[in-house]
């Protein structure tokens, strides 16, 4: 039989109910959790339904949070109350507003609760959302509450994960199956090696009786070595030589046993009486030395299973997607769903299409790290479609990297500002931010340095090396002209202390791109400028400040292994006059640096052109006609 290695730490939600059910409601809420939360095959969040207290009956939220802070519980929980008969759903019933919240206008005071009315089958979820990188404050938005919440609010819009299909959810959830010789089997069939990024040279799956029996859908997947797994009871299961590990889907559909909900939690209206469930005598063994009286356990804070995302409200305040009418279902044969029989080298096409933006993404960093930032009232969208890594779990994982590795972000260092309608310059609220999770934190790989540049370097350090270990490239934007920031003295240094710090930190950065935007001054700028004037563009001003940068460059010895490749641009405009840039890349190959690349734009059109380098790395003139 194959093994699945049991869960350990599922999160748990104490659930208050404060008022009375029938049996047949009962029912009904019970079986919505189960069905969100995968409750029979791969549990995401259980939930302990308990009466509430005589003390909480008829109170406020705000009086209910309270009383569990003071108990000690200062966790999240759940309230069942008329509004699952009213609106059939319940409250989610988070913390306090901070202080931050308060200066951000997000809340009226600290005294304000953060609570969302969800639906019972989304809860799960978004509680597993909520973990990972998102926040409740995001979905009160696309529900329609206004700001600054206040107490006891009214919430337009009950929120149900954006209409998604709980019911078609559950055959997305995938596990780790470890099988031993005689269990799988596998291919080397070409066409179905192409289907897979990075190509294997052998897919695996489990035989479809096996498959059956463990409740599983056999599919073609990438095959890793088994490991031996630790045990709860400190034991550790090994595995015959030749065993693997595969990843497959689950089978909703599975003669799975009946979900056993937590210990102490209300199963039934008796007579008018509460009834609960009651532990088996193996729970009773193994509790034998705690406490007769079960204490309410507080939320774990245990690794997200199923990780949302920080971008839904970024940029723009995304709207539920429009529901459709409910229709029959089944997975294709030998796949989890639609999306996934389409071969993994296009949907890794589609992931990059829908995730990555041509523009930056803002990234600032608060009290409690790193926060990705809306855009400024001046900016842009970055159009993209961050709602696909909820779609499941299996393509959580595979778009995510994406998402975070080749999205290029621009570090900020001075907290943005809005303005409000007003006129009002305040500082963005936390609610137009998201905050990211340390895994993803780690995959981010492409950084953008501009403006801030006295926080660049630190003691002769560049701080974002330390900060993203995992760089893979950094580019950075430095403008001569930009006096408000700096000293326009300074910026030739700035220049050389951070190519410097590069080079003695990261030699071996893959990419490393630096732009600078010339001085409008000077002797080689005026005579630039007279060619300008003639309508022809030589670039004479860009070769000089080039060659003075490949000199330093050669006398401190840096990126003496590598090639530099150059382009340089002119932007013109009847607005505001002519500006040259120069940009450089450090690149491996000689070809790359051959070339430099040539670009003239003015108000109406564009020119693009190429300067050679001979052998000798002696320009040869050419003038581009504009």
């Amino acid at each position: 039989m194959v093994f699945i290695e049991p869960q350990r730490d599922i999160p748990c939600l104490i659930a208050y109910l404060t008022i009375a059910l029938t049996d047949g409601e009962l029912a009904n809420l019970k079986a919505e959790f189960e069905l969100g939360a995968c409750s029979q095959f791969n549990p995401l969040l259980e939930l302990k339904i308990v009466p509430a207290p005589n003390d909480y009956i008829g109170k406020s939220h705000q009086y209910l949070r309270a009383k569990e802070n003071e108990a000690g519980r200062d966790g999240a929980f759940v309230v069942i109350d008329e509004d699952y008969i009213k609106r059939h759903a319940i409250w989610f019933v988070d913390a306090f507003a901070d202080t931050d919240m308060v200066e951000n206008k997000e809340a009226e005071s600290t005294e304000v609760v953060i609570k969302l009315l969800i639906r019972m089958d989304c809860l799960a979820l978004s509680y597993i959302n909520w973990e990972g990188n998102t926040i409740v404050l995001e979905d009160l938005d696309h529900a329609g509450v206004e700001r600054p919440l206040k107490n006891d609010f009214w919430q337009p819009e009950v929120n149900d994960c954006g209409g998604l299909d709980m019911k078609e959810q559950q055959w997305d959830q995938v596990v780790d199956v470890t099988a031993e010789p005689g269990e799988f089997t596998e291919t080397r069939d070409k066409t179905l090696l192409e289907n897979f990024s990075p190509q294997p040279k052998v897919l695996g799956k489990l035989k479809d009786k096996v498959a059956k029996a463990a409740g599983l859908i056999a599919s073609w997947t990438f095959i890793n070595e088994a490991e031996p797994i630790d045990m709860p009871d400190g034991s550790q299961k090994t595995f015959p030589v030749g065993s693997v590990l595969l990843q497959q889907a689950y089978n909703p559909e599975a003669p799975w046993p009946k979900y056993k909900w937590p210990k102490g939690s209300l199963i039934t209206f008796k007579n008018g009486n509460l009834q609960f469930r009651k532990p088996s005598q193996d729970e009773v063994n193994s509790d034998s030395q705690e406490s007769a009286e079960p204490e309410l356990p507080s939320p774990l804070h245990s690794a997200p299973r199923f990780e949302g995302t920080a971008w839904d409200m970024l940029l723009q305040k995304c709207k539920p997607v429009p529901k459709v009418p409910e229709r029959p279902w089944q997975p294709p044969a030998g796949s989890m769903c639609y999306l996934m029989s389409i071969p993994a080298e296009i949907r890794l096409k589609i992931y990059r299409r829908l995730l990555i933006s041509r523009h930056h993404a803002r990234l600032h960093k608060s009290k409690e790290g790193f926060r990705l930032v809306a855009k400024e009232t001046w900016g842009y969208f970055l159009d993209i479609h961050p709602q696909i890594l909820r779609t499941c779990r299996q393509v959580n994982q595979e778009a995510t990297p994406i998402l975070y590795s080749q999205t290029l972000f621009q570090r900020g260092y001075k907290w943005p500002c809005q303005h409000t309608d007003s006129g009002t310059r305040i500082r963005t609220p936390l609610s137009d931010t998201s905050p990211i999770s340390q895994a993803n934190l780690a995959s981010i790989s492409r950084i953008y340095l501009c403006r801030g540049y006295k926080e660049w370097l630190r003691n002769g350090k560049l701080a974002v090396l330390d900060e993203f270990p995992h760089l893979k490239e950094l580019q950075l934007a430095i403008d001569f002209n930009d006096i408000l920031e700096m000293e326009a003295g300074s910026f030739e240094d700035l220049a050389k202390d951070t190519i410097r710090a590069i080079h003695h930190e990261r030699p071996d950065i893959p990419c490393f791109k630096m732009e600078i935007r010339l001085c409008f001054h000077g002797r080689e700028y005026d005579n630039w400028g007279r060619e300008y004037t003639r309508g022809k563009e030589s670039f004479s001003v860009h070769l000089i400040k080039k060659a003075e940068i490949e000199a330093w460059m050669r006398q401190e010895g840096m990126f003496s292994g590598r090639f530099l490749s150059w382009s340089f641009k002119t932007l013109r405009s009847e607005y505001c006059g002519p500006s040259c840039y120069i940009s450089f890349s450090c690149e491996e190959s000689r070809q790359k640096a051959r070339y430099i690349k040539c670009e003239v734009r003015d108000d109406d059109m564009e020119a693009f052109g190429l300067l050679e380098v001979d052998s000798d790395e002696k320009e040869i003139s050419v003038d581009i006609a504009i």
